[in-house]
């Protein structure tokens, strides 16, 4: 595992080197630059969603900010949880 692990810091890039670009829906889909901040509002996107035997696990790339424990999140474009 620790091997696996090593690997994914040596492989992937760091957060803070790559560009990341979101599309704001309020202002007709302009590009807006994600900077890998903690202290910004979050930003992520939920990419999979899958119903097991737990319950509904769903998988989730975060862009910015911090996601504390047991907080719900809202689609923008639905405004559903």
């Amino acid at each position: 595992m620790q091997h696996l692990l090593d690997g994914v810091l040596y492989y992937l890039p760091n957060p803070k080197e790559v560009v990341n670009e979101a599309h704001d829906q309020g202002k007709n889909e302009e590009k807006v630059v994600l900077a890998s901040d903690a202290s910004k509002p979050f930003v992520g996107l939920a990419f999979k969603l899958e119903d097991g035997r737990y319950g509904q696990l769903t998988y989730l790339r975060m862009y910015r900010g911090r996601s504390p424990r047991a907080t719900s999140s809202s689609t923008p474009a639905t405004a559903r949880r």
